[in-house]
């Protein structure tokens, strides 16, 4: 993650917005041809590259956390780091390596009750989003999304999550010291991360012993 102090609000004036987008044009003249992107299959190769540009990255993150709440300054540059993120190549990790600390910036914003500042980054966040999770990887033509398996025991048996002989020995433990018995509801676990996949965006299936949710 890149780190930027909250002391640092004269940071803007190394490198203002024009700045940063020229410096983000150049970026993608250098790093869009084949001889570039080949580091994808060295990795050695990509960190030397986004090594180089550390101290100009830097400006930039702090750049964004001085002006978030100035959508004019913040938007074309927003802008413009998704255009780098479609080019793919280094161009992708190097936006994939700032994204730590743009959610620090937009939890700032969301706690400073900056909604058009928020509504920026959470389009940036869903676009990069959209397309991490396709199968095919980042601008494929597929639009089949990844599928994540997660297998759930029946609760009707014991397991890692739960025993239901312990569950008993609890009850009895409460009813011989006099406080008011609790009994789970064995279903209560289950019926919490159901509604938490319900509510996940990403396709998921479920198997469980009784079958497949």
């Amino acid at each position: 993650m890149i780190r930027f102090g909250d002391k640092e609000r004269n940071v803007d004036a190394a490198m203002n917005s024009e700045q940063l987008q020229d410096w983000l044009t150049d970026l993608n003249e250098r790093w869009k041809n084949s001889t570039e992107k080949r580091a994808l299959k060295d990795v050695e190769y990509e960190r030397t590259q986004l090594t180089r540009e550390t101290c100009k990255t830097q400006y930039l993150i702090n750049y964004l956390s001085c002006n978030y709440t100035d959508v004019d300054l913040v938007q074309p540059v927003v802008a413009q780091l998704l255009a780098c993120y479609y080019r793919g190549g280094i161009l992708r990790y190097f936006v994939l390596q700032c994204i730590p600390s743009l959610i620090h910036i937009y939890l700032l914003a969301l706690a400073k009750r900056q909604k058009k500042s928020v509504s920026i980054f959470e389009t940036f966040f869903l676009a990069i989003f959209n397309e991490e999770i396709l199968a095919g990887g980042i601008l494929s033509e597929s639009v089949t999304k990844k599928v994540e398996e997660v297998r759930i025991p029946s609760i009707r048996f014991p397991s890692v999550y739960h025993d239901p002989k312990k569950l008993n020995l609890a009850s009895d433990i409460a009813l011989k010291s006099g406080a008011p018995a609790f009994v789970p509801d064995p279903s209560f676990t289950v019926f919490n991360l159901l509604c938490a996949i319900r509510n996940f965006k990403k396709p998921i299936v479920v198997h469980c012993s009784d079958g497949i949710f």
